[in-house]
């Protein structure tokens, strides 16, 4: 009769599992899939990936150039969209800037993406994501406090996508 062997660990768990490193004796409670085989989880050392490693600094950097570029895009949209067909005053020019303004902001969403992802050096992760649409929902709310932001179908369908493309780029 073969001899039963017991987990390190746990002590009343009956197993014929080692470590593949270090020839420990584990359950499958203890054992961690590593690419070379199983570990148990001293010989592991499982780390992130360094690119979804965002640290403390990496997010600081991330939300001062979200504030930043959100602050930015919504006052160059009041300027051009709010205030220049008032200044300018013609017949097609506000038309124009109403037709124009959606797809431009959806461009401003990509920008916005980008700038984020220059600031924290190509990092990923979730917590950017929500850092990218913080940047988008501050342009917005800019827009919308000063009456720029159309809502129509075409401008929720541009808002949507503004929203879409900065939070692709993580």
């Amino acid at each position: 009769m073969a001899e039963v062997r017991y987990c390190e660990k746990h002590p009343r768990v009956e197993t014929n599992l080692r470590c593949g490193k270090c020839s420990e004796l584990i359950c499958p409670d203890c054992m961690v899939h590593t690419p070379v085989g199983v570990r148990c989880a001293d010989c592991a050392k499982v780390r992130r990936i360094p690119t979804y490693d965002v640290s403390g600094q990496f997010m600081t950097r991330g939300v001062i150039a979200a504030l930043l570029l959100g602050i930015a895009s919504g006052a160059l949209f009041l300027l051009v969209f709010g205030l220049l067909p008032q200044i300018i005053p013609g017949s097609g020019i506000a038309r124009v800037f109403s037709v124009l303004w959606p797809i431009m902001f959806a461009g401003a969403g990509l920008v916005s993406g980008a700038g984020i992802s220059l600031a924290v050096n190509r990092k990923r992760g979730r917590s950017l994501k929500f850092v990218a649409a913080g940047s988008v929902l501050t342009a917005y709310l800019i827009m919308s406090f000063f009456g720029v932001v159309d809502s129509s179908l075409f401008g929720l369908l541009a808002t949507a996508a503004a929203f879409y493309l900065a939070i692709n780029r993580f």
